[in-house]
């Protein structure tokens, strides 16, 4: 119990935004993957990517633990995970956007479903892009560090 007393003490918007885009990113990633099980075999699953979920995955274990570690910049590790993670997501997501456009089903895969977990692993990658710019513990003086 001490550990997570330490571990949310003196915390500023900056950690506290990081914390959240990880939370984010962990729950995201675990409903990414049960929809993907819960739809396997069918058209549905053709954006679902390993790499996208495991990017998000150890994106935000890796967030919670440089916040732990206190690194400098350690907050840059999740942000590169995330990007990887949206950046395949959505190039993935082309193929059934490719679909709905010109209204040929040849790739297959729900784009809602896409667009959906594509916005929610961007607002992560964004919201820790942010989250580096800030300060992450409150001095002794009462300002950002």
């Amino acid at each position: 119990m001490e550990f997570v007393k330490n571990y949310f003490r003196n915390r500023t918007l900056g950690f506290w935004l990081a914390f959240g885009a990880a939370v984010l990113a962990f729950v995201s990633s675990i409903v990414y993957i049960i929809v993907y099980l819960a739809t396997a075999g069918s058209a549905i699953d053709r954006v679902f990517s390993p790499l996208t979920f495991a990017m998000m995955l150890v994106g935000s274990l890796t967030a919670v633990a440089a916040e732990q570690l206190g690194f400098r910049f350690g907050r840059l590790v999740p942000a590169a995970f995330y990007s990887v993670a949206v950046a395949y997501h959505f190039m993935q997501t082309m193929y059934p956007m490719a679909d709905a456009i010109t209204g040929v089903a040849f790739l297959g895969g729900n784009l809602t479903l896409a667009l959906i977990f594509g916005i929610l692993f961007a607002v992560s990658a964004i919201v820790n892009i942010i989250s580096c710019f800030l300060g992450d513990k409150v001095a002794e003086s009462g300002s950002a560090v």
